[in-house]
């Protein structure tokens, strides 16, 4: 179900990294990968002294030096197939300019982040 690989850490956090090709959209400028996770919490803070979670570190790679992409967007979905719960990080990017090309680029993900507390 997930397309990450996952590793539990001592302090009961997750870490998953994944590694996929961004599939162009409406255009050859604009770029879309899709990481499914186990359940982790997200937390958002506008107070710059207090975490959010998760940590979400991307980078994304190109087949063609000097390539690039831009502006990114992340947006995260809890989600459930069954018995089975997930959550959904979206990344959506496109080229400077928008400017259209037939390069490849592939997204690296690394997440960290709490899974939620166990429903009774």
């Amino acid at each position: 179900m997930y397309n990450v690989s996952v590793t539990p850490l001592g302090n009961g956090d997750l870490l998953c990294y994944g590694r996929h090709k961004m599939q162009p959209t409406t255009t050859d400028a604009l770029r879309h990968a899709v990481f499914l996770t186990p359940p982790i919490s997200v937390v958002a803070s506008n107070d710059p002294s207090q975490p959010g979670s998760p940590v979400v570190l991307l980078s994304i790679d190109s087949s063609d030096q000097g390539t690039s992409l831009g502006p990114t967007s992340l947006k995260f979905t809890p989600g459930a197939v069954g018995s089975t719960s997930y959550l959904q990080i979206d990344i959506d990017a496109t080229t400077p300019g928008h400017v259209e090309t037939t390069a490849d680029f592939w997204c690296n993900i690394t997440v960290i982040g709490t899974p939620p507390p166990a429903k009774d």
